[in-house]
């Protein structure tokens, strides 16, 4: 039962391994992520195959997570329609968004499908700083009042895969002590294991776009529910 089935990468053409993002506790085989790359460094990620591995209850010790948060799948797969539907409707207007456009109508309905409530600043912090002089991160996701992962917004027209996005970014979530981090356009969210010993361009853990492959992106988001 604990062998997963192996699923297609989105936009890319090397098969993944069913896999479980730790930082939070999550059911096994739910989501996908790229062998060869940051996930072959994920303490405690459950796979497929002969790596051994945690068992979840070892994990939300070692996170010190507590309880386990459910999504219902209807409200995030609903969501996550309405914003492929968006996203057409805006492609075929040629809408210029900006950034804060892009989150209110793409970006924070995915967060609160996800269960995590955008407007306390306990959960999610808007604008989050370490230190006062440092630039913002969007959004700080916080258990307990601590930062387990960083999300990144840009408009929904940018090119993610211009490095110059997520370099400066992965760099300040190692130095702050925190491992996952999302940069996304609202289409596009590309995962990141900040702390995996690679070179920051293989960092990558998984990329998916929600107006190309649904199945795909419920498979990866669902893992960034709040537990």
């Amino acid at each position: 039962p604990n062998d997963l089935s192996t699923t297609k990468c989105s936009r890319t053409s090397r098969a993944c391994d069913g896999t479980a993002i730790p930082w939070l506790r999550r059911r096994p085989g739910r989501g996908v992520a790229c062998p060869g790359a940051a996930a072959d460094f994920v303490p405690g990620l459950r796979v497929a195959g002969p790596r051994a591995s945690r068992s979840l209850a070892a994990i939300s010790v070692s996170f010190g997570i507590v309880g386990h948060g459910e999504v219902l799948v209807d409200a995030l797969l609903g969501t996550l329609k309405e914003c492929a539907a968006r996203i057409d409707d805006f492609r075929s207007h040629h809408t210029q968004l900006g950034e804060q456009n892009t989150k209110a109508a793409l970006i924070e309905p995915v967060l609160k499908a996800l269960g995590w409530d955008t407007s306390n600043p306990d959960e999610v912090h808007h604008e989050y700083r370490r230190l006062s002089n440092d630039n913002p991160v969007d959004y700080a996701l916080l258990l307990l009042r601590t930062p387990r992962l960083f999300l990144e917004a840009k408009d929904l027209w940018v090119n993610l895969a211009d490095p110059k996005w997520s370099i400066q970014f992965i760099s300040y979530a190692t130095a702050a002590g925190v491992q996952w981090v999302v940069l996304t356009n609202g289409a596009e969210w590309r995962v990141y294991n900040a702390h995996a010993p690679v070179p920051i361009e293989q960092k990558l853990f998984r990329t998916v776009r929600i107006d190309e492959d649904l199945d795909s992106a419920y498979s990866v988001l669902e893992l960034l529910s709040k537990p």
